[in-house]
């Protein structure tokens, strides 16, 4: 798993900000669209082809696996 950090994490959260609009009205246009973030948000990012690298989607993937391995120990 790759190392966090603020900058990462800035960098995730600048480019998602950036298509914030368009993830929205994705989300809006169908059930299923909802479904499938709450079930794999990295999935979910991809399917709306909103122009994320896939290098911050792996970031935010491993961002995703390292939270729920946190809370599955807890």
């Amino acid at each position: 798993m790759a190392h966090f950090s603020a900058h990462n994490g800035d960098r995730m959260l600048q480019e998602l900000n950036c298509h914030e609009r368009r993830l929205n009205t994705w989300l809006n246009s169908s059930p299923a669209n909802v479904i499938l973030f709450i079930e794999d948000p990295v999935a979910a990012l991809r399917a709306a082809n909103l122009g994320i690298p896939e290098v911050i989607l792996g970031e935010i993937q491993e961002t995703i696996n390292g939270i729920v391995q946190k809370l599955a120990f807890a």
